[in-house]
C-alpha cells in the first residue's frame, strides 16, 4: 500500500518521514504527530501532494537582475538545461536542481541579465512573462524616481 501523506515541518521545507496508510505513525519509527513535534516543533501532516505545492512556493523567487558575469559562472560552472539561443532571448537553467521540481534559471534579454527560481518545466513563453514583468517594474521604479 502506497503513502499518500507525509509528517512535514514547512518552517525547514522538510518532509521527516512518511505517514503509514494503515497505522497514521511514521513508518521509520512508528511515532504520532505529537512524538514528531517533540523534535520537530510545528509538525504538520500534509498530502505529499500538498507538501510538495507548498515547498515549491517557498522557494520560487521572481526574476532578480543579475551581472554577466554571474550569467556566465551559471552558464559555465555546471552543464545548461533547456538551453534556448534566439535573437532577443537566451536562457536555460543550471542542470542541478535546487530541490524537486525547482531550478535555477537564468534569461538574458535586451542587454540585461536575470535569474529566478521556477520550476524545471516551466514554459519558455510563461518564464519569459517573468521577466517582462520584472523589466516592466524595473522601468516603472525608475520612472517614479523622477
Amino acid at each position: 500500500m502506497r503513502s499518500t501523506h507525509c509528517f512535514a515541518q514547512m518552517s525547514s521545507l522538510t518532509a521527516i518521514d512518511e505517514v503509514h496508510p494503515l497505522t497514521g505513525l511514521s513508518v521509520v519509527n512508528g511515532e504520532t504527530l505529537e512524538e514528531i513535534r517533540r523534535r520537530y516543533p510545528g509538525a504538520e501532516i500534509l498530502s505529499w501532494d500538498e507538501f510538495t505545492a507548498r515547498k515549491e512556493a517557498a522557494l520560487a523567487y521572481p526574476p532578480v537582475k543579475i551581472d554577466e558575469e554571474q550569467w556566465t559562472y551559471a552558464l559555465e560552472v555546471l552543464p545548461p538545461c533547456r538551453w534556448h539561443n534566439g535573437p532577443d532571448w537566451n536562457s536555460f537553467h543550471v542542470s542541478e536542481l535546487v530541490s524537486g521540481r525547482m531550478a535555477t534559471w537564468y534569461i538574458r534579454h535586451a542587454g540585461r541579465y536575470w535569474e529566478c527560481c521556477q520550476r524545471c518545466d516551466i514554459s519558455r513563453e510563461a518564464l519569459y512573462d517573468l521577466v517582462r514583468r520584472a523589466e516592466h517594474e524595473m522601468e516603472q521604479d525608475r520612472l517614479s524616481d523622477y
